[in-house]
């Protein structure tokens, strides 16, 4: 079923209906990374989930895999915390690798991720009570469908006001973005519906599917 991976589908299996398959995601990767004291160094999350899904395979209880999961899931989540971890209440202390070495939290390793620092100039377009908003298309990498400010690059001859009304930043995966939204006029409010580009008014915002950030950054313009 789209949307439903290999976490989704064990989680699902193994509670409802018992079958034998292993969870694994960032909270049993760190859980079995420090019991197992695995030096290991991954390129990312998904190369560590799949390096540990065996150890998770043979610890797994065949007889009660619904409360093995859950536990392991609980467990990393409450107890072998990525930060300060509450190493002297946990359950599996004596078994567990990283605590006799005091290396605790250098548990999970990955690889240093080199950030991309990117630079937007986002527009406020404003209309007969309605604001331009730009929707992904279904194909793009990241965000597909989701709705954002505009980017000047998309509209080349709009008038922009040279101060920005707010300077922005987020990051998303490696990639750090620092997002400069600027008041614009359009010489023709017409749109093509092919461009992604669509007025919403304030009902329409509040049912469109908006980025996180961009819903906030809009509130807060709007409430400023």
């Amino acid at each position: 079923m789209p949307g439903v991976g290999p976490y989704t589908a064990a989680a699902i299996t193994s509670i409802a209906f018992g079958v034998p398959a292993a969870v694994v995601d960032g909270n049993v990767v760190r859980v079995l990374a420090r019991l197992l004291g695995e030096g290991e160094v991954f390129k990312d999350g998904s190369a560590a989930v799949k390096f540990f899904t065996p150890a998770a395979d043979d610890l797994l209880d065949p007889a009660n895999p619904g409360d093995h999961n859950q536990a392991m899931m609980e467990l990393g989540a409450t107890v072998c915390t990525r930060r300060n971890p509450q190493c002297l209440i946990c359950p599996v202390r004596a078994w567990c690798a990283a605590v006799k070495t005091g290396q605790v939290e250098d548990f999970p390793r990955f690889a240093a991720k080199k950030m991309k620092k990117t630079e937007l100039v986002r527009l406020w377009i404003e209309h007969d009570g309605a604001l331009l908003l730009h929707r992904k298309a279904s194909t793009s990498k990241r965000l597909a469908h989701m709705c954002e400010l505009p980017d000047a690059a998309s509209l080349p001859s709009a008038t922009i006001e040279k101060k920005p009304r707010a300077i922005k930043r987020r990051t998303i995966a490696n990639e750090q973005f620092t997002e400069s939204i600027h008041r614009a006029e359009l010489n023709e409010h017409t749109l093509d519906e092919a461009s992604g580009l669509l007025w919403a008014t304030s009902a329409q915002l509040a049912r469109l599917t908006l980025s996180g950030p961009h819903r906030k950054w809009i509130e807060e313009l709007r409430a400023g």
